[in-house]
Order: C-alpha cells, then sequence, then structure tokens
C-alpha cells in the first residue's frame, strides 16, 4: 500500500473519530452549540474523513489530487476522472450518514423532544448540505476531466 493512501486514511479515520467524539457529547455542551451555530466542524470533519478513507481503501489519493491540475495524458486523466467519481460518492454518502448519525443520537439521547428547539434540525440537515457543496465544486473537475 503507497504512503499517501495510508496517510490519507488514518487522517480520515481521526477526522470521522473527532466527529464521533463531538457527536457524543464528550465535549460540553455549550463549545458544541457554539461549533453547530457557526460552522459545525464535526460534520464538516465526516463529510471530509470519510472520503478521505474511501479514496484511501481504494488507492486513488494521488489521482484525486493530481485532478486539480491541469496537464497530465489521457491515461493519467481517466484514471483522474475515476478518483473524483469515488470522491463524489464518498462525499454525499458521508453526508448522508452525517445526518442520520445526528438523528440517532437525538433520538437514543433523548436530547429534547422537539426537534424544531435550538435548532436540532439544522444539525440533522447540514452534513448533506456539506456534502451537496462539496459535490458542487468537484462537478466542474470531473467536467473538465471527462
Amino acid at each position: 500500500m503507497k504512503k499517501s493512501n495510508v496517510v490519507a486514511f488514518v487522517v480520515g479515520l481521526c477526522m470521522f473519530a473527532i466527529f464521533v467524539i463531538f457527536v457524543n457529547g464528550y465535549w460540553d455542551e455549550m463549545l458544541l452549540i457554539a461549533l453547530v451555530h457557526s460552522l459545525d466542524l464535526p460534520s464538516l470533519l465526516c463529510v471530509l474523513g470519510i472520503p478521505l478513507m474511501i479514496l484511501a481503501a481504494s488507492g486513488k489519493v494521488s489521482p484525486f489530487f493530481k485532478a486539480f491540475k491541469k496537464d497530465g495524458s489521457d491515461s493519467s486523466k481517466q484514471e483522474c476522472l475515476s478518483a473524483v467519481n469515488c470522491a463524489i460518492t464518498g462525499v454525499i454518502i458521508s453526508g448522508l450518514i452525517g445526518g442520520i448519525v445526528y438523528a440517532l443520537c437525538f433520538l437514543v439521547y433523548g436530547i429534547g423532544s422537539d426537534l424544531l428547539d435550538d435548532g436540532r434540525i439544522i444539525c440533522i440537515l447540514l452534513p448533506p448540505f456539506y456534502g451537496f457543496i462539496i459535490t458542487a465544486i468537484l462537478l466542474p473537475i470531473k467536467f473538465r476531466l471527462a
């Protein structure tokens, strides 16, 4: 296994672990509320971490980052296109996973009965939103390679 794949997998796993720690509430509740209302860093870590693990597991980390360069042969463009498609799929899946994890945590831990109070519904909707935003960023790169 290439060193870049191992590093990307470890970084993605750490990002996902930090997401799970934040969601499970091991941090101070006020810190969690401040992060959710400003940027929702845990969701962003989930949406970026899972695709990194998917790219690392498939061995496509290097072609993915090469896709951001303008030069390259036709064979490398095909490899880069495959890596970008893999990343887009991973981002959409991880956005949905993040929303489901938030919803399950609210249901299991019983954090309030009304989802519309304190912006809880925003916690559930932000990971898919981040997934769609990152997908919108990756789509022009995909079309440039195709």
